[in-house]
């Protein structure tokens, strides 16, 4: 079976940006729709109507099957996404290579394809906090994190996430709010048009975020009122509350006692997959779909009353 047919109309390539050196990354492969078949008797050929196959290929050319979908399926391709991601970004720092070139793109899979991430780290937008009113004389520095996600296989919506990072560690990305996300299933519509507006607005979100990340660094808890808010998380179990409990310790011994120690405690469990936090493997190439929706859960768990009531008390 060919996978590429010269009636497939593909992106033009693209000009020299300061991104063109990740345009040759496995994650940007141009992904086709096939009809499906099946064998009757005598092995007639039957059509399989309602559903196509989605296709790739690797770095042999060779093709690559990504998964089965409904023939509505809007197809959109994650070239057009990162296209338009770097094209905001260009726009807004005026295409000064100073600024462009220090950005660090990070690109993820799953599923043998049918699951990918690009990720931005721009650190044009770092600014560094302080941890003075718990006592503690460093501090860190938080940049500015821009997350693609998008799928092939009917399992993942696309998604476009903005948020910031904290560099002295290696914890992931938060996200502050619902705002800081937009998302759309591969309906009728969901092309990259839709995403573009929210792309361009996204570069505004981030001095709105650091101003919450110094106040987190400002606010001093009370452990035990600490233990309380963990425990009425939403969606939080017992277990997890206890280990999250001890996480949060771990990061107060580091950071002081404040709001923004237990936020990086979130942050720990939204990004790690380890003896804290174990994700439970399903064989089916899983862990980064765990950790995309623990970060989901993680803005769930800012926007809260219970956690809010920290930053009040």
């Amino acid at each position: 079976m060919t996978v590429i047919r010269a009636e497939d109309k593909f992106l033009p390539q693209i000009p020299y940006t300061p991104f063109a050196q990740y345009a040759g990354s496995s994650i940007l492969r141009e992904v086709v729709s096939r009809p499906l078949e099946g064998l009757g008797n005598n092995d007639i050929k039957l059509p399989v109507d309602g559903f196509v196959g989605h296709y790739t290929h690797d770095e042999k050319m060779k093709p690559v099957h990504l998964g089965v979908v409904s023939d509505t399926y809007e197809l959109l391709q994650m070239r057009e996404l990162t296209d338009g991601a770097e094209a905001a970004m260009f726009d807004h720092f005026g295409g000064d290579p100073e600024i462009l070139d220090t950005v660090k793109v990070t690109d993820r899979s799953a599923r043998k394809g049918a699951w990918v991430r690009r990720s931005y780290q721009v650190d044009a937008f770092a600014e560094k906090i302080d941890y003075r009113e718990a006592g503690i004389k460093t501090g860190t520095t938080v940049a500015a994190k821009f997350d693609i996600t998008t799928g092939f296989d009917g399992q993942t919506k696309t998604v476009l996430t903005c948020g910031l990072l904290d560099l002295v560690c290696d914890n992931g990305m938060v996200r502050m709010t619902d705002g800081d996300s937009v998302s759309r299933k591969h309906v009728k519509g969901t092309t990259a048009d839709f995403f573009r507006t929210w792309m361009t607005d996204g570069m505004l979100k981030f001095a709105d975020g650091i101003a919450e990340i110094r106040a987190m660094a400002d606010s001093l808890v009370d452990p035990r009122a600490v233990d309380d808010v963990i425990k009425a998380l939403p969606g939080m179990s017992e277990r997890k509350a206890a280990r999250m409990i001890q996480r949060v310790e771990t990061e107060m011994q580091d950071r002081g006692r404040h709001a923004y120690a237990v936020l990086s405690a979130f942050t720990y469990y939204s990004s790690h997959d380890d003896v804290w936090f174990p994700v439970k493997k399903t064989g089916n190439d899983n862990v980064e779909d765990t950790l995309a929706a623990r970060q989901a859960e993680v803005t769930k768990w800012v926007g809260s009353d219970a956690f809010k009531s920290l930053l009040a008390a």
